[in-house]
């Protein structure tokens, strides 16, 4: 999703990025939040190109109700039956080119340590963070400032497809 900002360099890169993944040409656009609708009529996008969807997420492996269960029983064990936040972003380095909008390092440890003091007063909530091999911050060092609990966890083995196919939601 995009947003609309005030902030103009924020704004400038934020459409700079929508030019790059949007693009004008697409007949359509799904809207998957008030924010991203917000974001198009500020940028004069053309209301018929619009579809208001809701969230969306995309998996390319369908699978029955009684394997999904057992995924999601074999991954998170005694968790499986909470509901699953499942976290998998990506931090970026100081110099990338979309830096004002995407996290540093210490803002993605930071936030995800937020979201944690959040979800931790949920008892139904199994917060789950995917760490994906990254140069910028090892697994171990990772572990080290990421605040696990018997209510979050950080994972690094196994098939983003299965993760994805039992959360009920996704931040990114």
């Amino acid at each position: 999703s995009h947003v609309s900002h005030v902030n103009n360099d924020i704004k400038h890169e934020c459409l700079f990025l929508a030019e790059a993944m949007i693009n004008r040409i697409f007949p359509y656009i799904a809207v998957q939040n008030p924010c991203m609708l917000q974001f198009l009529k500020d940028n004069h996008y053309k209301n018929n190109q619009m579809i208001s969807t809701g969230p969306l997420l995309f998996n390319k492996i369908k699978y029955k109700k009684e394997e999904l269960y057992k995924i999601k029983k074999k991954i998170f064990k005694k968790y499986c039956d909470r509901k699953i936040i499942l976290h998998a972003g990506t931090p970026k380095s100081r110099g990338s080119d979309r830096l004002l909008i995407y996290e540093t390092v210490d803002e993605y440890i930071k936030n995800i340590n937020d979201q944690i003091d959040i979800f931790k007063k949920k008892k139904n909530i199994f917060f789950v963070i995917k760490y994906r091999d990254n140069s910028l911050i090892s697994l171990k060092d990772f572990k080290e400032l990421i605040n696990e609990s018997e209510f979050c966890k950080i994972y690094h083995e196994g098939n983003f497809s299965d993760f994805l196919a039992v959360s009920d939601v996704m931040i990114s």
